[in-house]
């Protein structure tokens, strides 16, 4: 059995194929059109959708103080969303005033790091996973910005902190309309 956890299948199908994939039990992969990659490209017979879930025991709303306003979780990575974070973290945040960013990852070269600063970002470094309940809890705003296979729109989530709201912004939406300035 093969456990995806990632967009491998997609963005690299080479080095899937040296695994020899159709000649697994099965394939558990984290999203539908990743399966269906399985399915149709690699001939795997067996694939489920196996999205990764969270403890929801150890993983809930928490209220602490405000650390960051604005933040996002993730890895610099293999130049696989360096024009994202360009386009919806750091030219929209070097933009804005009067706020508090901070970003959380590992693989950051100093080049990103610089940009970082640049824009008013704080860099903190390596986040555990069970340390991101408490990061979310902090933040009034958290981002999710998928990799450039994904989506061709950023999607921004609120921390658990302020709810569950979901929204979506183009390429052409200002981060900035998001913040109301008399709040």
């Amino acid at each position: 059995m093969l456990h995806d956890t990632h967009h491998r299948a997609y963005t690299n199908p080479q080095q899937i194929a040296k695994f020899h994939v159709q000649d697994f039990d099965g394939v558990l992969a984290f999203g539908e059109a990743v399966r269906r990659i399985y399915k149709e490209v690699f001939n795997v017979q067996r694939a489920w959708t196996f999205h990764e879930a969270a403890d929801a025991a150890r993983f809930t709303p928490t209220f602490k103080t405000t650390s960051a306003e604005i933040n996002w979780i993730g890895n610099w990575g293999d130049e696989e969303r360096t024009r994202e974070l360009n386009e919806f973290l750091m030219e929209p945040l070097s933009n804005l005033q009067n706020r508090q960013a901070a970003v959380y990852g590992v693989r950051y070269p100093q080049q990103a790091k610089s940009q970082l600063h640049s824009a008013g970002i704080e860099y903190r470094g390596y986040l555990p996973n069970l340390s991101a309940p408490n990061v979310y809890s902090q933040c009034a705003l958290t981002l999710h910005i998928p990799r450039r296979f994904y989506h061709s729109h950023a999607v921004f989530r609120s921390s658990a902190r302020r709810g569950r709201i979901t929204s979506s912004f183009s390429s052409r939406t200002k981060i900035s309309s998001a913040f109301p300035t008399d709040a």
